[in-house]
């Protein structure tokens, strides 16, 4: 016998690449230079100068498998929250969750002949588009099979750079840390 479930992970990565398509793809003008060409769930594998633009997510980071989620009593989870969470677990059970998801995000102009300063442009006009679109994620009714639901979403840092240049060949790539909590039966 075959039981379909649904973890919450999974779950919250789907309806982040459906909110960042929309966002990303769907609501920007096709010849918009900075309109991600892919947003998928897990690693980017393509060729990014095909796909000028992309958004690759995954819950955890394999760049930094230190980085766990767990319950939200750790002391650098509330640190890197600037919460306190006093009531993180419940008598009789239930508990706060912290989940990790990073966001890869490239954006490699190399037809474009961009100046340096264009493509810099628009590089960080693609990762606000990005940082604004995770903020707004709608978790409402985010719950999985086993109870399991997210209560809110963090961007809590990113890291972004020029690794690609002259004369007109400019390639930016950086990673966004969002945090969700969940809150387990």
């Amino acid at each position: 016998m075959t039981v379909n479930t649904s973890g919450i992970g999974y779950l919250f990565l789907v309806r982040l690449r459906e909110h960042l398509t929309e966002h990303l793809q769907t609501n920007v003008d096709v010849d918009d230079p900075t309109i991600a060409k892919v947003v998928k769930i897990g690693l980017f594998q393509d060729d990014p100068t095909r796909q000028n633009i992309y958004i690759a997510i995954q819950g955890g980071d394999h760049e930094d498998p230190t980085e766990s989620d767990g319950i939200i009593t750790g002391y650098r989870m509330q640190k890197d929250l600037g919460i306190d969470f006093p009531w993180a677990r419940e008598i009789g059970g239930g508990q706060l969750w912290r989940r990790k998801v990073s966001i890869a995000i490239g954006c490699y102009f190399i037809q474009q002949n961009f100046s340096e300063e264009e493509a810099t442009k628009q590089a960080y006009i693609a990762l606000a588009r990005l940082l604004s679109a995770i903020e707004n994620v709608d978790i409402s009714g985010l719950v999985d099979d086993f109870g399991e639901r997210v209560v809110e979403v963090f961007c809590h840092g990113n890291t972004f750079f020029e690794s690609g240049g002259p004369p007109t060949s400019y390639i930016f790539r950086g990673k966004v840390m969002v945090s969700y909590l969940s809150s387990r039966p």
